[in-house]
């Protein structure tokens, strides 16, 4: 009788967890609606934003309007105003400073790949997909985070110079 119950049980705890996540801001803007990045336009903004801000990401804040990411929130989250993306300055333990971008994106897996992997060779790894960023000593980690419709959401992350 009990393995009857970890089904249900299984099921409220991940209704109840799936209830905590954040709330995006709306999917329309001023401009209309905001739209899917291209996988090129998403590395040309993660090279605008968090290349560009190496070593430490102290002037990423400064780029971001550059690229239409104007929309901050309390959370420190930036959100395009233009496209389903945003942007992230972490610091913290593990992965220490950290240019963070999470963007959806309506090209394939392998075209999304094949372009993010002009910033080196990806290498995959228990911690996702990793590389060199661009021959510097900053480490690029690349991963799924999950679809919506159409379009599939990635996160990559930029670690601060070593």
């Amino acid at each position: 009788m009990t393995s009857m119950f970890r089904p249900i049980a299984f099921i409220f705890a991940f209704v109840l967890i799936a209830g905590c996540q954040s709330v995006e801001p709306s999917a329309t803007s001023d401009r209309g609606p905001i739209q899917p990045a291209s996988a090129a336009e998403a590395l040309a903004i993660f090279d605008g934003v968090c290349g560009a801000s190496l070593p430490d990401f102290s002037s990423a804040a400064r780029l971001m309007p550059a690229f239409d990411v104007t929309n901050r929130q309390s959370t420190g989250t930036v959100f395009s105003t233009t496209r389903d993306l945003s942007l992230k300055i972490l610091d913290g333990p593990g992965e220490g400073r950290t240019c963070s971008m999470v963007f959806s994106t309506i090209d394939s897996a392998a075209q999304t790949r094949q372009v993010f992997e002009q910033l080196g060779p990806f290498t995959d790894g228990p911690s996702g997909t990793g590389t060199l960023y661009r021959g510097r000593n900053a480490l690029v980690l690349f991963r799924p985070a999950g679809g919506s419709g159409a379009s599939s959401y990635y996160n990559i992350r930029l670690l601060s110079e070593r």
